[in-house]
């Protein structure tokens, strides 16, 4: 049976491929050998090595054998969107050819069926890179009572005129946005996706790319869509397809990439965004400024920007409460300072949480609008933004009772307005 170091190796494959750009280096076939020791015992592996030993390769290739000789799938997560596009734009193309070429007469290349399989390389990106054609066309019938300023429908328009030429509909194709934030109203969500009622799901991007996982046997995505998988399978709800095998390359970052999904946090802008989407108080516009006007029953909606405002007044004592806690140099106290300007939380409740008991009045009044309202897609953007309030109740309550157990508690004070935030890590 081929291996990789007769594909790595001074005389191999890619060597007669390559000719003078190949060198064949004895790391790098150690490394592959180890990599493929790693799968085949089902074991970890750690592995460093310097610039230039060639990682991609000697992991690679023993991981697209084990897609074409065994049947398995296995999946390469890194850091950076650069890797990324290495992988899937040069090196992984490169490699396929050789190794299925390597592998022809191979009798391990037959599948049980006895069909010759394939390599399938897929780069996976999470939902909230793609844009939601329906949510854009509501995005633009609404515009005018939607968006606060000019700048934001500059960006819609960018959005609306990309829309037409991108290959995928995600966000890599999609040019610098005047207004980032605009895109928060036109991506594909979770929460208030339609499924197949939708009636652009045949055009639906991230329902394409969702198709094209289940034939997929190399996936290819990025560290934080992993840990965001592997948190939603604790709860049955993972979205990647089952794999045989992890290759975290770039692993220096893995620690806080794993803390951010595995922990809790709480910003001050996270807020501030979904409640200036929900309403607008300088300029009166917002998402539930516009929807009076289309049920036609603005006491309701009144109702709902109402506590949209309480919220906003709650969320700035909440974090007014922890940037005073955090300048508080009390050893005393329930946290330490340090020059960094975090601080440490020691007991649970040292702060009064006016901010949960209002966003969870607000989520509740959102869900009560959406059963006034008969118009599918908004009883889908209402659910989405009652589901987001009520995620924002209860991480307050988490943080300030400090309920996770086995976490650490701080708060952390950055910008030159004294945002704070507060933060709860294992």
């Amino acid at each position: 049976m081929t291996c990789a170091s007769d594909i790595l190796s001074d005389s191999g494959p890619i060597a007669r491929r390559l000719a003078d750009q190949f060198e064949a280096r004895p790391e790098q076939l150690h490394m592959a050998a180890a990599v493929a020791e790693a799968m085949e015992t089902k074991t970890h592996l750690l592995v460093e090595a310097g610039t230039g030993v060639g990682k991609s390769f000697a992991y690679l290739v023993p991981a697209m054998l084990r897609c074409l000789t065994r049947g398995q799938t296995v999946l390469v997560a890194t850091n950076t969107i650069a890797l990324q596009e290495q992988l899937i734009q040069k090196d992984v193309p490169l490699l396929q050819d050789i190794v299925l070429d390597a592998l022809k007469d191979d009798p391990a290349l037959i599948g049980p069926d006895g069909i010759s399989r394939t390599l399938r390389p897929l780069l996976v990106k999470g939902r909230g890179n793609y844009v939601s054609v329906r949510r854009l066309k509501l995005a633009s019938e609404r515009q005018d009572r939607l968006f606060p300023d000019a700048a934001a429908l500059r960006s819609l328009h960018m959005i609306e005129d990309w829309v037409h030429t991108t290959p995928d509909g995600t966000l890599s194709t999609l040019p610098q946005l005047e207004r980032p934030g605009v895109w928060d109203k036109v991506q594909s969500d979770s929460g208030n996706c339609m499924g197949r009622k939708c009636p652009t799901f045949g055009k639906c991007f991230y329902q394409s790319a969702r198709a094209q996982l289940d034939g997929a046997n190399l996936l290819i995505c990025n560290h934080a869509l992993f840990f965001s998988d592997l948190a939603l399978r604790a709860q049955d709800v993972g979205f990647l397809p089952k794999y045989d095998h992890v290759i975290l390359d770039e692993a220096h970052n893995v620690e806080d990439v794993a803390s951010d999904h595995f922990g809790i946090s709480l910003g001050e802008g996270r807020i501030n965004h979904l409640l200036s989407t929900l309403y607008h108080p300088r300029t009166g516009k917002g998402y539930l400024a516009q929807l009076g006007l289309v049920i036609g029953d603005v006491a309701v909606v009144d109702k709902a920007i109402l506590l949209v405002q309480q919220c906003q007044n709650a969320s700035r004592d909440f974090f007014e409460a922890l940037v005073n806690l955090a300048r508080s140099d009390d050893s005393r106290g329930p946290l330490s300072y340090e020059p960094s300007r975090s601080a440490r939380i020691r007991s649970a409740g040292a702060v009064t949480n006016v901010l949960t008991p209002a966003m969870r009045e607000l989520a509740l009044r959102l869900k009560s609008v959406k059963e006034t309202i008969k118009a599918e897609p908004d009883r889908f953007e209402l659910n989405a933004y009652s589901l987001r309030a009520e995620m924002i109740a209860n991480d307050a309550e988490a943080l300030v009772s400090q309920s996770v157990p086995k976490c650490a508690y701080w708060v952390e004070v950055s910008g030159g307005d004294d945002e704070g935030g507060g933060g709860g890590g294992g």
